[in-house]
Formats: structure tokens, sequence, C-alpha cells
């Protein structure tokens, strides 16, 4: 029914010596990327096990706090985002994290007392192990061996591992839009309705583990149905059941969600938060005429690429939020002091809407500097990778997998053509995609470049899908 299409490569580097075979076995390269993994991931090793009472955490943490001290999925109202903060004790409801990993550092909190920093650091530490084997190995099926090892090499080579410091879902998002990507690559070289129950499943999880990538499965379906057209009936069945299957995950949460705000949450709030202050309130910095309130932001930029650069700076960022809680009291609605964090958080959506559809020429000088804030924000090899990644799309066309890959990728980044991707751990989950795409360029352009030494070769369990039946 689907057909993978002919765009994927296979580099074999097979040297002929004594009846072993040379750097491009499997056994190889695995072995080398395994040490590539191991000296990027030893820094981190060495400071989850000498600093562990320093590694941070934010609202999932405070969150998870709360879980466990039996305070539910709740902000203290010391750290509760749109409201002022008061030091009462009490604690109120909130969305405004992912679930899955909160949930899975509130039980460390309770399992490991005043040990938890350190094995919150353990685990990190182990899912980075696993985000590099799975992009490896997304690497080596999709195009071969060695590219999986181009695909670890160039991992290491950006700031990526140091993400695992942290107490956040950095690294359990990373390893689920990975596993999400195999279990589709599986699906698709041998389509049935098992394997799309399971690619559902993992699809929830990792909507469940990486709000970000909410719009996978948007893009899952509508691949699985366009590289499915010759049976369109099976294709479509096989698409609603992987929607079901991540929807069957995520409703449950989501309906928790509507059941304590009376909005449709899907999994986290904070969008219109963020939206506002990357559209509205950044935009105030460059023509303050433009904003609604009298009230004006309290520093100013000459262009708009200026004023999202000077967002990166956490005292222009805050005076920013300053900015947006005055707006608010300014022109909010009636009744916004009534209303509980979902509807804030919409009201601000609202207002981000509204200021693009009026200022569509301003918005978007702004988002072409948010984009270059997303892709700056792995470095200067972050950016060459980025750049080779998406010419995989153009690579790609007749390839099942790289091409959804690619619209993955998309997808992912799309959101922040709004919001200001203030630091690489917003980037960071979507790397490990990024990085195989990017293998998958430089491989192809290897059979023009490099004929006499790499060689590009068809290989029908990877790059020649054929046409499979359900």
């Amino acid at each position: 029914m689907v057909s993978a299409g002919q765009g994927t490569v296979k580099l074999d580097m097979d040297l002929k010596g004594k009846g072993i075979k040379g750097i491009g076995s499997a056994a190889w390269c695995r072995i080398l990327a395994a040490v590539i993994t191991m000296i990027s991931a030893k820094r981190i090793a060495g400071s989850v096990l000498h600093s562990w009472q320093d590694i941070p955490g934010w609202e999932a943490y405070w969150i998870a706090q709360a879980i466990a001290g039996g305070n539910g999925y709740s902000f203290p109202s010391t750290n509760r985002w749109l409201f002022d903060l008061v030091a009462d004790g009490s604690f109120y409801p909130t969305a405004w994290v992912d679930p899955l990993y909160t949930y899975i550092l509130a039980g460390m909190i309770c399992l490991f007392g005043d040990y938890h920093q350190l094995a919150a650091g353990v685990f990190n530490l182990f899912l980075l192990f696993m985000v590099f084997a799975v992009t490896y190995r997304l690497g080596e099926r999709l195009v071969s061996s060695p590219a999986g090892v181009l695909a670890v090499l160039l991992l290491a080579l950006g700031p990526f591992s140091s993400y695992a410091l942290n107490m956040n879902n950095t690294m359990l998002a990373a390893f689920f839009i990975v596993l999400s990507s195999l279990f589709l690559m599986r699906y698709l070289d041998k389509p049935g309705y098992i394997r799309a129950s399971l690619l559902g499943l993992v699809l929830g999880l990792t909507v469940l583990a990486s709000p970000s990538a909410q719009l996978f499965v948007p893009v899952i379906v509508a691949s699985i149905i366009f590289w499915g057209w010759k049976r369109s009936n099976l294709a479509v069945s096989q698409a609603t059941l992987v929607l079901v299957m991540a929807a069957s995950l995520v409703f449950p949460w989501a309906a928790r969600n509507y059941s304590v705000f009376d909005e449709i949450v899907p999994v986290r709030n904070g969008a219109g938060q963020i939206a506002f202050i990357g559209v509205v309130a950044t935009a105030g910095t460059v023509a303050p005429d433009r904003l609604m309130s009298d009230l004006k932001p309290e520093w100013g930029a000459e262009t708009p690429r200026a004023a999202i650069f000077q967002t990166l700076q956490r005292e222009k960022r805050q005076a920013l939020e300053r900015y947006q809680a005055g707006y608010v009291k300014e022109v909010g609605p009636p009744g916004y002091s009534g209303m509980n964090e979902a509807q804030r958080d919409k009201w601000f959506l609202q207002e981000a809407k509204l200021f693009l559809i009026n200022n569509p020429v301003l918005s978007m000088k702004l988002a072409i500097a948010k984009m270059e804030v997303f892709v700056r924000s792995m470095g200067v090899p972050g950016v060459c990778t980025f750049l080779l990644a998406m010419f995989a799309g153009l690579l790609a066309l007749k390839n099942a997998v790289a091409m959804t890959l690619v619209l993955m990728v998309g997808s992912y980044a799309g959101p922040f053509l709004l919001v200001v991707c203030y630091f690489g751990r917003y980037r960071a989950p979507i790397e490990p995609l990024v990085v195989v795409l990017a293998a998958f360029t430089i491989c192809w352009a290897s059979r023009y470049l490099f004929s006499s030494w790499l060689t590009l070769e068809e290989a029908p369990d990877r790059c020649v899908r054929k046409e499979s039946s359900v």
C-alpha cells in the first residue's frame, strides 16, 4: 500500500582485507558511534556525579514538587504564570508543562527524597545515551551505517548533550521524537494494522512528552494517506487507526484539563503568553504606536531583528513580561481577574493573532528574525546542519520516510515563527532528526564529490520501499 519511494541512499565503505570488513561494516560503525557517544557524555556524567545538587529545574520541577507534596498537578502561588505572585502557601491547578516528564520527576522525588536531583541527573544521562542510540539507528536504517555515525557525530558537536543537566523534558522529548520516527519507518517498511496501532501509541506518548510535537500526528496521518493513494481505502483506515491510538493516550490528559479549566487544552498552556511576548510586546519596542495600550515597553529597538535578539537577554525579556502584566490591566477584558490560567492564556493568544492580522509586514519581519534565532540556537555548526537538513527536503521528494521527517521538522519549527526560541533547550528535542536529515544530504552529495571513495548504491531494504500490501 505504502511505498517509501526511491530517494534513500546506501553508503557502503567496505574495505577488503584479510577477510574482515573495513570501517564501513555495521559492527565497526556501531562501535564508533558508541565511542562518540561516550566522549560526548563524559562531561555530563562528571557534572551529574559531582554537582548533582546544582541541577536546575523550573516549571516542571515546581509542579513535580507539588505533586510529591500531595497538592496535585499545580503551581505554588509563588511561581504562577499570568497571576500576581503571593506567598500564601496556596496551590493552583495548572497545565503549564508537559505531563509525562513532570510525573516521572514527581515519582523520583517521592522515591529518592533528598537525592532526587541525583536520580533525575542519572535518568537524564540514561536518556542521553538512548537518544544517541536511536539517532544512530535512524540514520543507519534511513541511509547506511556510516550515515548513522555521521548523525551521531553532528549531534555530539553541538550543545545537545548539555541539556541533560536540567530537570526538564528535553531528553525525554528527544528520545520519543526519534522513537516515533523509527516506528514510522517500521510502519512504512511493511504497513499493517498492528504497526499502525504501535505507531499511534508511540505518537501519543511523544505528544505527552513533547507538546511541540503535536503537529506530528496530522503530518504522519496525512503522509500515510498520501503515500498510500494506490490503495486509498486501506491507507485511510490505517491512518485513522494511528490518529485514534494517539488520541486515546492524549485524551485522558486533555479531559483532565477541560474539567479543570473549562477550555480545550490538549496538552499544555503557555502558547498565548509566549506568543504575546514574541509578537505584540516585541513589536512594541520597534513600533510602539502600533500597540493598543498607552503603556509602552521599557526599552526600544531600531529594527525587528534587533528587537528579537534583545529578547534573548534576561533583563530585556523580563521587562517585556512586566509590560504584558501592565497591558492586561489597561486593555484586558471585563472579568479578567476571574479567569483561570487557560482562559488568560487564550486571551493573550487572541491578542497576538489580532496584532498579526493588523500588522502583517512588521510581523513577517519579526518572524524571519525568530526563525534565525531558532536556527542559530545550536551555534555555527548547527546552522550548517540545519541548512543541510532542509536541503534534504529537495532530495527526498520520492522518499516517504525522509520527506515525512522533513515535514516533522518543519511542523516543529513552524510555531517559532510566533514565539522566540529563548533557550537552546526549546530546539534541542528536534535536533536528532535534523542531524539525520543532514547526514542524508551529505551522503547524497558524496555520490558526486567523492565517488572514488564513498559510493552510493540503491538498497532494496533501505532505498526502494517496494509496494506492499496490508
